[in-house]
């Protein structure tokens, strides 16, 4: 498989748009990623980081690459991305630890630096907390433009469900609302996640979502609690 070959590489169950993400107003990231700039994003995992990638790829015309996905590939799979096309590299902590594939990330990094290239990176850490890393790529890394994405605030989570579910033509009642944020995963990976399951659901069962058959749908029968 060549680099020039390489393609988004995840399936999108819903499109991903930088208007559609829920975050702090204050988020500078978003506005880097709409004036198409090169960006370093690092959060803890389901912050939405993948989602602003995508987004931005979306809106850009960029390629989205998932360095886990590497593993097992030569390192020369990245030669050959055009520099004049931006590039979004995801899950840098799940890169293949093998220091020719440092060697060919940290001579792509140079590249598109020298070349204008647009490039936008995230992690679950800053480049300098990536112990693991050659320092000259650390290095590199750190050159980017760095912008922390926060964890959803109670609030944030609330509004992330209830307009996905929107977005999504489902209406979410207040008590499936309040079981969910009490009970489940609040992170923005995992109420997207979740929020396509029981849209799959739906549509399968043709049901309207009641709180029964959303529990059904997101927790085991014996797990799922009936308080509200």
């Amino acid at each position: 498989m060549r680099g020039d070959q390489l393609s988004l590489a995840v399936h999108l169950p819903q499109p991903c748009d930088l208007e559609s993400f829920v975050a702090a107003p204050d988020l500078q990231a978003i506005a880097q990623l709409r004036a198409n700039e090169s960006a370093y994003l690092h959060g803890p995992a389901g912050v939405g980081k993948t989602h602003l990638l995508l987004a931005a790829c979306r809106l850009h015309g960029g390629r989205y690459l998932p360095l886990s996905s590497l593993l097992g590939e030569p390192a020369e799979i990245l030669a050959g991305l055009a520099i004049d096309q931006p590039l979004a590299v995801d899950e840098l902590e799940g890169a293949p630890e093998q220091p020719e594939f440092w060697m060919a990330l940290l001579r792509m990094l140079d590249q598109r630096g020298f070349g204008n290239g647009v490039t936008w990176v995230a992690s679950r850490n800053a480049p300098d907390a990536l112990h693991r890393l050659p320092a000259d790529l650390r290095t590199r890394l750190a050159r980017l433009p760095r912008f922390h994405v926060p964890a959803l605030d109670e609030l944030q989570q609330f509004q992330l469900l209830i307009e996905g579910a929107e977005r999504r033509g489902l209406a979410l009642p207040d008590d499936v609302t309040r079981w969910w944020l009490r009970h489940l995963p609040r992170d923005a990976g995992s109420l997207l996640a979740g929020l396509e399951r029981i849209d799959r659901a739906a549509l399968k069962a043709r049901r309207r979502l009641t709180l029964p058959f959303v529990q059904a749908v997101l927790m085991p029968p014996a797990a799922a609690s009936q308080d509200d």
